[in-house]
């Protein structure tokens, strides 16, 4: 099945190029280029036993770079639909869900995830627009306790279940712990969330990164107030943003931290395996 994929990216890869040059269409080209990169992602993903174990893991570099990069493109280019969905009131009967984008993100960057989670019958499933990105981590936590006062009042339920990526993990994670009586918290899930702050956030703009530096004041301080029981995690090694990716991990206990391998960072937004695993933990939770 797998080759039978491979061939027809290929295949109309080769298609997509062609009527690129005949037509000299750019809309064309792009879509080449996507296909093209998505098929040699694909191929390098599945061949990388033939290559010299010295160098497999350079090749799933260039895989991750690709997958990334593809990833970061489909992300900005639905971006501009976050400003018309607000939620995916699926099924009132179940604990809510808040997903909470990153930094310079918006709410649409949770397409993949919702619409699986709406199709496995999760929810109500909420979305939230952070908004200006250079902001400090007390101005989005304020906006995420707002926003669980507008859940509390649609839903008629204090419990909630909070999703983040990146920054959002973060947010969460803060909120659960300066604000512990607000809501019942059931559990916050981060997918490479910079708990303990990230070394790259250096080179970053606003408060919010300068909060975010590894080890910074701030972290130093929300890690004593961290909810780390109800914590899940999911982390990659090759993640280029979270540095070290261990930074993503503060609750040690057995089950509740997901590690990849081959992942990069934006990669944790439409990944099926990431979602297998967000889905075998909301199960329990349910």
């Amino acid at each position: 099945m797998k080759k039978l994929y491979l061939s027809l990216l290929i295949v109309i890869s080769g298609i997509t190029i062609y009527l690129a040059v005949l037509v000299s269409s750019k809309l064309l080209y792009l879509l080449a280029i996507i296909l093209s990169a998505l098929s040699l992602g694909f191929f390098l993903k599945n061949t990388v036993f033939i290559f010299p174990k010295r160098s497999r893991r350079y090749v799933v570099t260039v895989y991750v770079i690709l997958l990334e990069s593809l990833g970061l493109f489909l992300i900005y280019l639905i971006s501009f639909f976050s400003f018309f969905i607000k939620s995916y009131n699926t099924n009132m009967k179940k604990t809510p869900i808040l997903l909470v984008h990153g930094y310079v993100n918006f709410s649409s960057v949770w397409l993949f995830h919702a619409l699986r989670l709406k199709r496995k019958g999760y929810g109500p499933i909420f979305l939230i627009n952070l908004g200006f990105p250079f902001s400090s981590i007390e101005t989005y936590t304020s906006k995420v306790k707002k926003k669980i006062t507008e859940i509390q009042k649609v839903t008629q339920k204090r419990e909630i279940i909070l999703i983040g990526h990146s920054m959002g993990g973060l947010v969460s994670s803060y909120f659960a712990g300066k604000y512990p009586n607000y809501a019942d918290v059931k559990a916050i899930i981060t997918l490479g969330s910079p708990l303990k702050g990230t070394k790259i956030a250096k080179i970053g703009i606003g408060k919010c990164c300068r909060q975010m530096e590894f080890k910074s004041k701030f972290i130093q301080t929300a890690q004593q107030n961290y909810p780390d029981k109800i914590m899940y995690h999911i982390v990659t090694k090759k993640d280029q943003l979270i540095i070290p990716y261990t930074s993503g991990i503060v609750n040690q206990e057995k089950g509740k931290t997901y590690t990849i391998d081959d992942l990069g960072h934006a990669s944790l937004l439409y990944s099926t395996r990431v979602f297998q695993k967000i889905d075998h933990w909301l199960k329990d939770l349910n």
